[in-house]
């Protein structure tokens, strides 16, 4: 039996509990779902360090959040 779950609040909802400043086109278009099954569009958080002259992983952590597919 496959796992579903239920993905219903807005996305500037999301971003504001989770402090992400930066929101991809396609996460504000994602639409609510009481039923998300494997390989539907889901919305997720990418937390990593920003570029910077200093070199990789030398920058301050940035939060986006960005639309991926769930599942094989």
């Amino acid at each position: 039996m496959c796992g579903r779950f239920a993905s219903f609040r807005s996305a500037q909802d999301v971003a504001d509990d989770l402090e992400i400043a930066e929101l991809a086109d396609d996460v504000v278009e994602l639409s609510p779902s009481w039923n998300v099954a494997p390989t539907d569009p889901v919305r997720i958080v990418v937390e990593r360090p920003a570029r910077t002259d200093a070199g990789p992983g030398r920058g301050e952590i940035t939060r986006t959040l960005q639309v991926a597919r769930w599942g094989c």
